[in-house]
């Protein structure tokens, strides 16, 4: 910003921040912004947990071992065909979720990128 000179004047980040938001209008529109974000990360939380008690129940039931080996076994299988950034979708309270297969199967990946 210039001040009555014409000289830049430094103008820090929080008060430009807080004269943004000062208008009811647009603060308004970041809080709508600020609460979809907070469902969208409720949300994938919601199918994270779902997902691993999945894969808990499976290692209650195979073993750790098998169940680790499957999944690497899927990720290989799937790397050598080309996918890229596997994911599994779930429908969780209504809402699609898709969770990415590294998130259940740690150190899987092949191609390391």
């Amino acid at each position: 910003m210039a001040n009555q000179d014409g000289a830049a004047q430094f103008v820090s980040g929080n008060e430009r921040l807080a004269r943004i938001l000062s208008d009811p209008e647009r603060r308004a529109k970041v809080d709508a912004i600020v609460d979809e974000m907070g469902l969208v990360d409720r949300r994938y939380r919601a199918a994270a947990a779902v997902l691993d008690a999945a894969v808990a129940a499976t290692e209650a039931t195979v073993g750790t071992e098998a169940t680790t080996a499957v999944l690497k076994a899927l990720q290989q299988a799937l790397d050598t065909a080309g996918a890229r950034e596997v994911g599994i979708t779930l429908t969780v309270g209504g809402h699609e979720v898709t969770v990415p297969l590294d998130r259940i199967a740690p150190g899987t990946r092949t191609d390391r990128r």
